[in-house]
Protein backbone atom coordinates (compact mmCIF):
# COMPACT_ATOMS: atom_id res chain seq x y z
CA UNK A 1 0.00 0.00 0.00
CA UNK A 2 2.86 2.43 0.97
CA UNK A 3 4.33 1.93 -2.81
CA UNK A 4 1.01 2.60 -4.36
CA UNK A 5 0.19 5.79 -2.48
CA UNK A 6 3.86 7.03 -2.64
CA UNK A 7 3.57 7.16 -6.69
CA UNK A 8 -0.11 8.59 -6.48
CA UNK A 9 -0.89 11.55 -8.88
CA UNK A 10 -4.26 11.92 -8.84
CA UNK A 11 -4.79 13.71 -5.33
CA UNK A 12 -3.61 17.23 -5.55
CA UNK A 13 -0.17 18.43 -3.98
CA UNK A 14 -1.15 20.00 -0.95
CA UNK A 15 -3.40 17.62 -0.12
CA UNK A 16 -1.26 14.60 -0.84
CA UNK A 17 1.69 16.09 0.94
CA UNK A 18 -0.12 16.60 3.78
CA UNK A 19 -0.87 13.18 4.23
CA UNK A 20 2.78 12.25 3.39
CA UNK A 21 4.25 14.74 6.21
CA UNK A 22 1.34 13.33 8.73
CA UNK A 23 2.34 9.74 8.34
CA UNK A 24 6.20 10.78 9.04
CA UNK A 25 5.18 12.63 12.50
CA UNK A 26 6.11 11.36 15.30
CA UNK A 27 7.25 8.22 12.92
CA UNK A 28 10.42 6.07 14.59
CA UNK A 29 12.68 2.77 13.24
CA UNK A 30 11.03 -0.17 13.19
CA UNK A 31 12.58 -3.38 11.78
CA UNK A 32 9.93 -3.05 9.05
CA UNK A 33 12.10 -1.14 6.39
CA UNK A 34 9.23 1.29 6.21
CA UNK A 35 11.13 4.71 6.21
CA UNK A 36 12.88 3.46 2.81
CA UNK A 37 9.84 2.55 1.27
CA UNK A 38 7.91 5.51 1.73
CA UNK A 39 10.89 7.56 1.15
CA UNK A 40 10.23 11.59 1.75
CA UNK A 41 13.64 12.28 1.17
CA UNK A 42 13.13 11.44 -2.36
CA UNK A 43 9.91 13.37 -2.30
CA UNK A 44 12.14 16.30 -1.15
CA UNK A 45 15.07 15.43 -3.83
CA UNK A 46 12.58 15.38 -6.87
CA UNK A 47 9.43 17.45 -6.24
CA UNK A 48 11.18 20.19 -4.10
CA UNK A 49 9.24 22.98 -4.68
CA UNK A 50 5.88 21.30 -3.25
CA UNK A 51 7.26 19.00 -0.74
CA UNK A 52 9.24 22.31 0.62
CA UNK A 53 6.03 24.63 0.49
CA UNK A 54 4.09 21.89 2.47
CA UNK A 55 7.09 21.54 4.97
CA UNK A 56 6.84 25.10 5.68
CA UNK A 57 3.40 25.04 6.72
CA UNK A 58 4.56 22.89 9.77
CA UNK A 59 5.91 23.93 13.16
CA UNK A 60 9.46 23.49 13.98
CA UNK A 61 8.79 20.52 15.96
CA UNK A 62 6.70 18.90 13.58
CA UNK A 63 9.42 19.29 10.60
CA UNK A 64 12.22 17.88 12.84
CA UNK A 65 10.04 15.21 13.47
CA UNK A 66 9.52 14.33 9.63
CA UNK A 67 13.68 14.47 9.66
CA UNK A 68 14.05 12.45 12.73
CA UNK A 69 12.27 9.75 10.90
CA UNK A 70 14.15 10.16 7.99
CA UNK A 71 17.37 9.68 9.89
CA UNK A 72 15.92 7.34 13.06
CA UNK A 73 17.47 4.06 12.85
CA UNK A 74 19.24 1.64 15.14
CA UNK A 75 22.76 2.87 13.64
CA UNK A 76 21.94 6.16 12.20
CA UNK A 77 25.46 6.91 11.46
CA UNK A 78 25.69 5.19 8.19
CA UNK A 79 26.65 6.06 4.68
CA UNK A 80 23.21 6.07 3.92
CA UNK A 81 22.25 8.86 5.88
CA UNK A 82 25.23 10.89 5.20
CA UNK A 83 24.20 10.57 1.67
CA UNK A 84 21.01 12.09 2.18
CA UNK A 85 21.90 14.73 4.32
CA UNK A 86 24.31 15.74 2.06
CA UNK A 87 22.05 15.46 -0.96
CA UNK A 88 19.29 17.27 0.91
CA UNK A 89 21.42 20.31 2.44
CA UNK A 90 21.85 22.01 -0.76
CA UNK A 91 18.59 21.62 -2.11
CA UNK A 92 16.96 22.80 1.45
CA UNK A 93 19.52 25.62 1.34
CA UNK A 94 18.42 27.01 -1.95
CA UNK A 95 14.73 26.32 -1.06
CA UNK A 96 14.17 27.45 2.50
CA UNK A 97 16.26 28.71 5.19
CA UNK A 98 14.32 27.57 7.96
CA UNK A 99 13.75 23.67 6.55
CA UNK A 100 17.42 23.35 6.26
CA UNK A 101 18.07 25.05 9.92
CA UNK A 102 15.74 22.33 11.12
CA UNK A 103 17.41 19.16 8.89
CA UNK A 104 20.36 20.14 10.05
CA UNK A 105 19.88 20.48 13.99
CA UNK A 106 17.60 17.35 13.37
CA UNK A 107 20.54 15.23 12.00
CA UNK A 108 22.84 16.43 14.86
CA UNK A 109 20.62 15.37 17.13
CA UNK A 110 19.97 11.97 15.63
CA UNK A 111 23.56 11.47 14.73
CA UNK A 112 24.51 12.40 18.70
CA UNK A 113 21.59 9.89 20.05
CA UNK A 114 24.25 6.85 19.33
CA UNK A 115 22.81 3.13 19.19
CA UNK A 116 19.17 3.13 21.18
CA UNK A 117 17.51 3.24 17.53
CA UNK A 118 17.11 6.98 17.44
CA UNK A 119 14.49 6.53 20.26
Amino acid sequence: MIKYFAKLNSIQKDIYYDKYINICLDGVWEADNIKEVFGFAGRLTNDKNAACLALSKRTDKEIKSVFNFIFDGPHPKNEQNEKIYKNLLPILTRQNERICKLLKESYKKVMTKGNDHGH
